[in-house]
C-alpha cells in the first residue's frame, strides 16, 4: 500500500474549490472561500476569497471586493445548518450578508454529529489486501 510522505501539513479552509488534477506543496495554507483553477500547482499560501491558477499557481484576482470578503469570514456561514441559512439569500453574498447581520435572533452553529472514519478505511484496507 503506497503512503505519501508529507513533510508539513496543509490546511484547507472552508467554503474552498479545487479543480480537478491540482498539485498542493507540503505546508501550503488554503484560506477560506478560495478558488484553485484545474491542474494548477500551488506553490504559495492562498489568500482568502483568492483565485489562483497556473504553473505555478499565482493570484488571478479575489472573488469579492475586500469589503465583501470581510462578511462571509465574520459569519463563518458554513458553521450553520442549511435549514438555518435557507430564509437567507443564497445567492447574493451582499444580500445574505446584511441579512444575517439584521436578524434579531441568534443564530448558533450547527453541531452535526461526528464520523469516525478512520476505523473505516482500516476495515476496508484489510478486506481489500485479503
Amino acid at each position: 500500500m503506497w503512503h505519501a510522505q508529507q513533510k508539513s501539513p496543509i490546511a484547507i479552509g472552508n467554503d474552498v474549490w479545487i479543480g480537478s488534477d491540482v498539485t498542493l506543496n507540503d505546508g501550503v495554507l488554503i484560506g477560506d472561500g478560495a478558488v484553485l483553477a484545474a491542474a494548477s500547482v500551488v506553490t504559495k499560501d492562498v489568500p482568502p476569497y483568492g483565485i489562483m491558477g497556473g504553473n505555478p499557481a499565482r493570484l488571478i484576482r479575489l472573488r469579492f471586493a475586500e469589503d465583501i470578503v470581510a462578511g462571509p469570514r465574520r459569519i463563518a456561514w458554513w458553521r450553520f445548518g442549511l435549514h438555518q441559512s435557507a430564509k437567507f439569500p443564497l445567492r447574493d453574498s451582499v444580500r445574505f450578508i446584511a441579512a444575517f447581520d439584521a436578524t434579531f435572533e441568534p443564530v448558533e452553529p450547527w453541531q452535526p454529529q461526528a464520523l469516525a472514519l478512520w476505523p473505516t478505511v482500516q476495515a476496508l484496507a484489510a478486506v481489500a489486501s485479503g
